[in-house]
């Protein structure tokens, strides 16, 4: 999800571009790369970075992004340290991007963004 936030409630726009449909394309993107999720309460993890002036910080944007997750999918769990996805929210001004991260990656509950192991991030190589 890519948009540009108009004037009024930021962290209310963000919640909103959660559509069901957008989060399905979503999941469906990550079913086609990614390891099957598992049968029963598969977790999630919110990843959050923003610059710019807003009334909020990361961890209010991760927790209200992560309630509009939980709203479309109420079996699932939160998990901070092993999810099975991490979605990622870059809010910077009024640009939001959200995505779900591909596997690998590697989350650390003290870091808000997850490690990738990719070997030509390692090696400083473009893709």
């Amino acid at each position: 999800v890519r948009c540009e936030v108009e004037d009024g409630d930021v962290l209310a726009a963000a919640v909103g571009s959660v559509s069901e449909e957008r989060w399905r394309s979503a999941m469906r993107t990550h079913a086609a790369h990614a390891a099957p999720l598992p049968p029963s309460a598969p977790s999630f993890r919110i990843a959050s970075l923003r610059a710019g002036q807003h009334d909020f910080d990361s961890r209010a944007l991760s927790s209200a992004l992560g309630a509009a997750v939980s709203a479309l999918q109420p079996s699932w769990r939160v998990d901070l340290e092993a999810p099975d996805v991490c979605v990622l929210a870059l809010l910077v001004n009024r640009s939001l991007l959200i995505g779900a991260l591909l596997p690998p990656f590697s989350p650390r509950k003290s870091d808000p963004l997850p490690m990738e192991p990719r070997q030509w991030l390692l090696r400083g190589e473009r893709a």
